[in-house]
């Protein structure tokens, strides 16, 4: 029965990777494991203890560091480009403020 599952779960896990990437099928196959361990807690009497919270922290955080290092290049220039925007809305309602003063001096 476990060989018949295992087979059945590789068929379906190569072609994920053949066409999506290795670390799109590891991360399927990392929250299927977390939903089935969710739903083994809601559905039997298991006891979470801090050794399984501390687990599940280090898993998502190994996944979220390998998502920022796949992607620094692309998440580090979305934020330059977004602190960029936010400094030039700034200039400009700083020279809008300026211009708004001396308006009101020269009044």
């Amino acid at each position: 029965m476990f060989g018949c599952s295992a087979f059945f779960g590789v068929l379906f896990v190569l072609p994920m990777i053949r066409r999506f990437g290795a670390f799109i099928a590891m991360t399927a196959t990392s929250c299927r494991k977390a939903v089935s361990l969710s739903l083994s807690y809601l559905l039997f009497p298991n006891e979470f203890t801090t050794r399984t919270a501390i687990a599940v922290i280090l898993v998502f955080s190994g996944l979220g560091v390998h998502i920022f290092e796949k992607n620094r290049n692309a998440i580090l220039k979305a934020w330059e480009s977004a602190k960029d925007k936010r400094v030039r809305q700034l200039q400009k309602e700083r020279i809008a403020r300026m211009q708004m003063q001396s308006r009101l001096r020269t009044v």
